[in-house]
């Protein structure tokens, strides 16, 4: 991997600066084409576009989004444990409102209706359904959706924030309205060409396990960020100093580090 970018690096297709720029400076090379690819979230391709209209021109450019490329292990993406989720306090059980409180949190995030007023708001004054299908009032906008529209349905309104609206759970018509058709045809994509892979296991660490694992792989993990910078832009020789930098990690407890995980992993998948 590191020599592919290193190469990519000497003929010229990958910035040395993408390491180090900050997120302004990406943009500012995208949106004027002197990139030809970046990262960020969807919502951001109708930001990216106005800004290129200005830049560049309307029709003398186009965006989409591009599935995550294959590699060796072909068409995958990688999943994780951790998107959207609830966390209710242990003291909230001796709460007389105990019940009440889960009723409304069952009601809030996996009701449909929950989820209809959280992220769209309430009918006939932020939105309304034409031919089945969700859509803003004429003066409501919300990540440019409905440009034209002079309120902002999170700001002036208080609806669709990240805290209380699921932006990706629920039924399938309702996951899909907020999206515009390119983004929708890139989830659809993703869905049909590309294999998610297993989640990794749990490996539940102590308190003092933990602690001890943070020791180790935090210098581990800053010493291999540094040389992956160093081998990718040239910096240091992938040749030459491949085996210093392995000795280096080693010295640093890496061994320690994945005795530790193993052990804890191995001792707790089998509850």
């Amino acid at each position: 991997m590191l020599t592919y970018f290193n190469r990519l690096v000497k003929e010229g297709l990958l910035d040395p600066a993408s390491f180090t720029q900050t997120d302004d400076q990406a943009v500012q090379k995208f949106v004027t084409g002197k990139s030809f690819v970046i990262m960020t979230n969807t919502q951001e391709i109708q930001n990216m576009i106005n800004r290129m209209n200005e830049t560049l021109g309307q029709g003398n450019f186009k965006v989409t989004q591009i599935l995550p490329l294959a590699g060796p292990k072909g068409g995958v993406i990688a999943g994780n444990r951790l998107e959207n989720g609830i966390m209710i306090s242990s003291k909230a059980k001796d709460d007389p409102n105990f019940p009440q409180l889960l009723k409304f949190v069952d009601w809030l995030w996996y009701s449909e209706a929950g989820q209809t007023l959280t992220r769209w708001g309430v009918e006939g004054v932020t939105y309304q359904k034409v031919n089945g299908k969700f859509q803003l009032m004429p003066d409501v906008n919300y990540m440019n959706l409905n440009p034209s529209g002079t309120k902002s349905l999170q700001k002036d309104y208080g609806f669709s924030g990240g805290v209380f609206c699921l932006l990706y759970g629920g039924p399938k018509d309702l996951a899909e309205s907020m999206m515009t058709p390119e983004v929708a045809n890139f989830e659809n994509q993703v869905n049909t060409q590309r294999k998610l892979l297993p989640v990794a296991p749990p490996v539940p660490f102590t308190e003092s396990q933990r602690e001890q694992a943070n020791m180790l792989s935090q210098p581990i993990g800053d010493y291999v960020e540094q040389m992956m910078l160093k081998f990718i832009t040239g910096v240091a020789s992938i040749d030459k100093d491949w085996n210093s930098y392995v000795q280096q990690v080693n010295a640093k407890g890496v061994d320690q580090l994945v005795k530790l995980t193993n052990d804890v992993y191995k001792s707790s998948k089998n509850k």
